[in-house]
């Protein structure tokens, strides 16, 4: 941020505990003002002021000098301050920066660590801001909640991914890949929105990776590869569990009678059961485009509840863990604590969060580019 650290570094030689400094920074700014022949205001009157100084209501510094002198740091100041909308004040001896934090609420610094944590924070939200009301390229930063995005950034620390694989990521993440619907919006005489492959009207990035009939084994493949990193690393750290991957459960697994359950989906990817503790884990997996991983993780979750209660009335306490992890490695907040709660240290539980979203990633890069086979192939 170089607004932040600029005027932060000029607060911190203006209010300098070397008397040197200070002093420096001082005689400075007077001798600048005193040539433009800026006005002072009174003590205390800092109104419509820049450091002491009047300035007119364009926010400029209101100068009676006829001759125009170059521009110093300090003018580049106060058109810095101007722009961000924040006031440098003298306050007795002492100078601070007021700046509004809501609509009604204003505060002032004197110290420049606090005044950059402060500005560094409100421009990060303003351009946060800014960039989810884009409505295509910042559709995944603004549906995709409950994000961690240290893990979710993996991909761009592991020196074993390439730059086609990272530029891949951002792009899409972006929704910049050349899909048909983004090509027919800048050439429409050439293309039309249609994905070639199933005739679906909308080809858009989610329909790539998520949504192509002609896709699916890719995306099943792209979730075992998951579930499968998942049972291995849960069953060496639960070895006084039973484990049981893609298994159909029966009420025979809890030590009772009946014959079936009466809630249809028995199927969860991985079954923790600790017949000691009298407790099970039900983990389900999802690969959803990442703009619905919100809602993915609440259907997974509304999913095996009623199986949950069914197990729960045969004696044993049953815990539900949902692990998403978008196709373009976005990985949802819970991802971590319900791999905790499967048996794995919390570092491990990291360091696979972080293997997954890659490996979500390199089975999205392959849906991607056999959809190039198809077109190439096509045309």
């Amino acid at each position: 941020m170089y607004y932040a650290k600029h005027l932060s570094f000029y607060l911190s030689v203006l209010n300098s505990d070397d008397p040197n400094v200070r002093e420096a920074a001082r005689s400075s700014l007077t001798l600048h003002m005193n040539r433009r022949k800026a006005i002072p205001v009174e003590a205390g009157d800092n109104n419509r002021s820049f450091a002491g100084y009047a300035i007119d209501d364009t926010g400029n510094i209101t100068k009676q000098s006829k001759v125009n002198w170059p521009k110093s740091v300090w003018v580049n100041l106060s058109h810095i301050c101007k722009r961000q909308g924040i006031s440098l004040l003298k306050k007795g001896d002492s100078f601070v920066y007021e700046m509004a934090v809501d609509d009604e609420i204003f505060m002032s610094f004197d110290s420049p660590t606090s005044f950059y944590a402060a500005l560094k924070h409100q421009l990060i939200q303003r351009h946060e801001l800014q960039f989810k009301e884009k409505p295509s390229q910042g559709r995944v930063t603004r549906e995709a909640g409950n994000i961690n995005h240290r893990l979710s950034a993996a991909y761009l620390n592991n020196h074993n991914i390439t730059d086609n694989l990272r530029s891949f990521v951002a792009r899409s993440r972006l929704q910049t890949l050349q899909c048909e619907s983004l090509l027919a919006l800048y050439y429409p005489k050439s293309y039309t929105k249609a994905c070639k492959i199933c005739n679906h009207p909308s080809e858009t990035v989610s329909h790539v990776l998520n949504g192509c009939t002609q896709f699916q084994r890719l995306y099943q493949n792209r979730h075992n590869r998951i579930v499968d990193i998942l049972y291995d690393k849960i069953k060496d750290n639960n070895s006084c569990t039973e484990t049981l991957k893609d298994t159909v459960l029966q009420p025979q697994l809890f030590n009772c009678e009946r014959d079936k359950f009466i809630h249809p989906h028995t199927k969860p990817d991985i079954t923790i059961i600790d017949r000691n503790n009298k407790h099970v884990f039900l983990l389900e997996v999802s690969t959803p485009f990442d703009a619905h991983i919100p809602i993915c993780y609440q259907g997974k979750f509304d999913k095996y509840f009623p199986l949950s209660l069914e197990i729960n009335s045969m004696g044993f306490r049953t815990e539900i863990i949902v692990i998403v992890i978008g196709s373009l490695g976005n990985v949802h907040n819970h991802v971590t604590s319900g791999l905790i709660k499967a048996g794995l240290s919390k570092s491990n539980a990291k360091s696979i969060a972080k293997y997954c979203s890659i490996s979500s990633i390199i089975g999205s890069y392959k849906v991607w580019k056999m959809r190039c086979k198809y077109y190439n192939n096509i045309s």
